[in-house]
């Protein structure tokens, strides 16, 4: 396994039933998910960590694509900004965001002092939201490596931000095999139907 490479155990991804697409103030657009009773900490590489309070998948952060239209659109981030909220409200206006795969692929993400533990995710829907997205721009804008943050380094810390390939290749710190089956398991049991 190259360095970096997530684990992929053998238990069936877990598929979520989400809310619908939830508008944030200009800043984003998340996809709540269902409660994930995980256990409140947990033990893993010699650290503590801390489930979030609540878990989403953020399908659109407009600072993050205002900064990458930018330049290609020539104008200033505060314009593009104000184009990436008009866009995005029109690409989920009508949208829908189907079923949600919490794969069982996981990362520990660290920048500037926090760290996370995240689970990458399967979105029924986000290309097409890109699709249309990228139509309303008159540029393509990839869509985010999606996924939901489970755990922080502090008690009731929020995710890192992880809005391109790019900052998920920077951020993320490979977990050892043997860790990767103790956040597997730990996932799988709070996921197990009855």
């Amino acid at each position: 396994m190259r360095a970096g490479a997530p684990a992929r155990p053998t238990a069936e991804p877990i598929r979520l039933s989400p809310a619908a697409l939830y508008a944030r103030d200009r800043e984003s657009v998340i996809v709540p998910l269902p409660f994930l009773a995980l256990p409140r900490e947990l033990q893993l590489l010699e650290l503590g960590w801390h489930r979030k309070a609540e878990f989403h998948v953020t399908v659109a952060h407009t600072p993050a694509i205002a900064e990458r239209i930018a330049p290609i659109l020539g104008v200033d981030e505060t314009t593009a900004a104000d184009r990436a909220w008009r866009a995005i409200t029109a690409a989920i206006r009508g949208a829908g965001i189907g079923e949600i795969t919490l794969r069982e692929e996981f990362f520990r993400i660290e920048r500037e002092g926090e760290r996370t533990l995240i689970a990458m995710c399967d979105v029924e829907g986000l290309d097409d939201l890109y699709r249309r997205l990228g139509e309303g721009l008159g540029v393509a804008v990839e869509p985010p490596p999606a996924h939901a943050t489970l755990y922080t380094s502090e008690p009731g810390g929020g995710g890192i931000g992880i809005h391109s390939r790019e900052q998920l290749e920077r951020d993320r710190a490979p977990l050892p095999p043997a860790e990767l089956g103790n956040l597997s398991e730990a996932v799988s049991k709070a996921l197990a139907r009855p």
